[in-house]
C-alpha cells in the first residue's frame, strides 16, 4: 500500500509540475494533459502539487518535525485555495483566486476557446476536504475514529452527491480530468 501511495503522490506531483511548465512556456500540450475544452487552471495545479507534496512527506511515520510542519503548511494552503474559491463562487465575488497566476494567458485562452478557465466548484470543495484530511491525518476523534478518513470519503463521494447542486451554484464549473484524479 505504501508503494501505491508513493507512486500516486509522485504522479500527482509530476502532473502539477507539467501543467505549471505548460503555463510558463505557453505549451498547450502540457497545460491540458488530457484533452478537454479547458486546460487545468494554474492555481489548481499548484493546489494539486502542494497536496501531493504534503501526502509524500506524511508517508514516513518517522518524519522529522520540519517535514511535518511543511506538510501541514501545504495542507493549509490547499484548503485555503479551495475555501477562498468556494466563497467566491457562492457570493459571486470577482476576480477569483484562480486568476492570480498567468492572468494574461488565462484571458487569452478564454477569448480563444470561449470558456473561462476557472477552478471548478467541485475542485475547490475537493481542495478543502483533501487539505483537511492531510492536516488531520494523525488525529482521532474521542471515539478513536480517524477524521481524515471521513474527509477523504466525503471528497471521493462528492462528485455523486454534488453534481445536481453544481449546476445551480456555479455556471460552467466542472473539473478537468487531471484535477479529478
Amino acid at each position: 500500500m505504501k508503494t501505491f501511495s508513493r507512486a500516486s503522490s509522485f504522479v500527482a506531483i509530476l502532473v502539477g509540475c507539467i501543467v505549471l511548465i505548460g503555463w510558463t512556456l505557453d505549451a498547450v500540450v502540457f497545460k491540458e494533459i488530457l484533452p478537454g475544452p479547458v486546460a487545468m487552471n494554474p492555481v489548481s495545479a499548484v493546489g494539486l502539487l502542494l497536496a501531493s507534496v504534503s501526502a509524500w512527506l506524511l508517508q514516513d511515520e518517522q518524519a522529522d518535525r520540519s517535514a511535518r510542519w511543511i506538510s501541514r503548511a501545504c495542507a493549509v494552503v490547499v484548503a485555503l485555495f479551495g475555501l477562498v474559491r468556494l466563497i467566491q463562487v457562492l457570493f459571486s465575488l470577482e476576480p477569483g483566486i484562480d486568476r492570480i497566476l498567468f492572468p494574461g494567458s488565462l484571458a487569452s485562452e478564454a477569448a480563444s476557446t470561449g470558456f473561462p478557465n476557472r477552478m471548478a466548484f467541485d475542485t475547490a470543495l475537493a481542495f478543502v476536504l483533501i487539505g483537511g484530511a492531510l492536516l488531520f491525518l494523525d488525529r482521532r476523534t474521542r471515539r478513536g475514529l480517524w477524521v481524515s478518513q471521513y474527509l477523504a470519503l466525503l471528497c471521493s463521494c462528492s462528485p455523486y452527491w454534488l453534481s445536481p447542486a453544481i449546476s445551480t451554484v456555479s455556471r460552467i464549473c466542472t473539473a478537468t480530468p487531471p484535477t479529478s484524479l
